[in-house]
């Protein structure tokens, strides 16, 4: 096997692996908007909240 084809077979690997990572994401992003927005919204609030109280109190 040349180099150049095992090259373009890594590139055809990584592109793969790529384009099934974003479909997944994409899915689990829309799920999250369709059900799930107010809980994400929520808990996006509690851990901010939490972490800004932490900064507060290391900045007294």
């Amino acid at each position: 096997m040349s180099p150049s084809t095992h090259f373009t077979r890594a590139c055809i690997f990584r592109n793969s692996n790529v384009s099934i990572f974003l479909k997944d994401y994409a899915h689990t992003t829309k799920v999250a908007m369709e059900g799930d927005l107010g809980h994400a919204e929520a808990r996006h609030q509690e851990t901010h909240g939490e972490s800004y109280a932490k900064t507060d109190k290391m900045l007294q």
